[in-house]
């Protein structure tokens, strides 16, 4: 193992753990679409359901009606967090090596040692990578909340919509 005061290999260490977080991140993208399957299941036999309950101009059971608003509000919560899932609210890109460069240019200036201008640079942009690394830790914790949270509710609206289809396939064969 190599030494931590090392900031070559400390910024190896820091450069591995954000390729991670994105490839983590990528995962919950990824996984979106098995919840937009779910949701287009359910859209396939929302109107049917829909109209059973305000159009057909028969009374129906109540609990048709409490299943298909909780099912609603299940789906909403879940698209909700669907939605703060995808959404991206800041970047998190690195500072742009223009400013390494302008940094050197300076430290050049002032005249330091270019093993100290090297290990100044090194340090510097560790001090970069260490804050990206952190909000990039704390992204995925939060989008892995909303990841769990989205399936959660999602496959929770499953039980009323089953429930909703019962009913809707009673009323429909009992016409």
């Amino acid at each position: 193992m190599r030494s931590f005061f090392d900031v070559a290999h400390l910024i190896e260490l820091h450069e591995r753990r954000l390729m991670l977080y994105a490839e983590k991140y990528q995962q919950y993208m990824d996984k979106l679409t098995h919840l937009l399957f779910i949701y287009s299941a359910v859209a396939f036999f929302l109107m049917p359901i829909t109209r059973d309950l305000f159009k057909s101009g028969r009374e129906v059971h109540v609990l048709y009606h409490v299943c298909y608003v909780t099912m609603l509000g299940m789906l909403s919560v879940s698209m909700m967090y669907a939605a703060r899932l995808v959404l991206v609210t800041k970047s998190l890109l690195p500072a742009p090596l223009d400013k390494y460069f302008t940094l050197l240019e300076k430290l050049m200036l002032e005249g330091m040692e270019p093993d100290v201008i090297d290990t100044n640079l090194q340090l510097f942009y560790m001090g970069d990578l260490v804050i990206v690394v952190e909000k990039f830790a704390k992204l995925i914790v939060r989008k892995e909340r909303y990841h769990n949270y989205m399936y959660v509710w999602g496959l929770m609206a499953m039980v009323p919509y089953l429930v909703c289809l019962i009913f809707h396939l009673v009323y429909e064969f009992d016409v």
